[in-house]
């Protein structure tokens, strides 16, 4: 009777031990995430072939766990997000900050474009469109007087010849220029053999862009030089100092060892720029 209850209780224990073997598990590296670039990457560790996540406004998402750990990418929006992490009866709630506006979009597509056409016109184009800017503005507080009205045809037809000119520039980047509307969330807005801009918007305003080059880029004199006009607009509208970023960019790349991945972050005027590298391409992450 007294081997009986002793085997008894060892089966209990054993079952209990299997039991507690197949238990899912579920936990998150941090509660709470802040972005990085242009999303915040949450990390965990599960026993179950996937997770569950669900991003606020969005449907609910599977990831697949591997060698018992999970990532996945959020978004960074202009407001905190609470994100829900699942797995079999398992929950976990993650909170991801929120992250800050740099400039509305349709503004920095309105100028960024404007800039760029007006650096793929000649020297000359370039006097005569400021100077056309210039006599425009006078034109407007002057008195009327026929002497006035034949400066204003002649300026007309300059004006005529100018769009011709502006026209045919356009023409020339037409595949570089950012579209005048945005859509909320990350997607490339532009993406040439040159470089692609990658940009994260909510409701209007940038949180984020990336400028991804290609390495083979680099070695080509032609799409190197397409790529610094670009970053160099871009950083000019933000309102960063695109020439010393450049400056400290080239001092850093030239300073560092063939292995790294990542450099130091460039900050100028608030702006925040973060470089990195894989075999096959330069990332710059752009940010406040």
């Amino acid at each position: 009777m007294k081997k009986t209850i002793i085997l008894s209780t060892l089966i209990a224990a054993f079952t209990l031990s299997l039991a507690g073997c197949g238990r899912s598990t579920l936990s998150v590296d941090k509660s709470k995430y802040a972005p990085s670039g242009l999303t915040a990457v949450v990390q965990g560790k599960s026993n179950q072939k996937e997770i569950n996540y669900q991003i606020p406004g969005q449907a609910k998402q599977a990831q697949k766990v591997q060698n018992g750990t999970f990532s996945f990418m959020v978004p960074a929006k202009l407001f905190n997000q609470n994100i829900k992490v699942t797995s079999a009866n398992l929950s976990k709630n993650v909170k991801v900050t929120r992250a800050k506006p740099m400039i509305k979009y349709s503004k920095l597509a309105k100028n960024y474009n404007q800039a760029l056409i007006g650096m793929n016109l000649s020297k000359s184009q370039q006097r005569a469109a400021l100077n056309l800017k210039k006599q425009a503005a006078a034109l407007k507080t002057a008195q009327p007087s026929l002497a006035l009205m034949q400066k204003a045809a002649v300026l007309k037809k300059e004006q005529a010849n100018l769009t011709s000119a502006m026209n045919k520039a356009k023409a020339k980047v037409s595949d570089q220029l950012l579209p005048t509307k945005a859509t909320n969330g990350i997607k490339n807005y532009v993406n040439t053999n040159s470089h692609t801009i990658r940009i994260n918007v909510d409701n209007d305003q940038v949180i984020g862009i990336a400028t991804i080059l290609p390495i083979h880029a680099l070695k080509n004199k032609s799409l190197a030089q397409k790529f610094i006009v670009s970053f160099s607009i871009l950083g000019s509208e933000l309102g960063a100092n695109s020439k010393k970023v450049l400056k400290e960019f080239q001092n850093e790349t030239k300073s560092g060892n063939s292995s790294q991945t990542t450099i130091k972050t460039i900050t100028s005027n608030k702006i925040k720029y973060d470089i990195g590298f894989s075999t096959t391409s330069l990332y710059i992450y752009i940010t406040r």
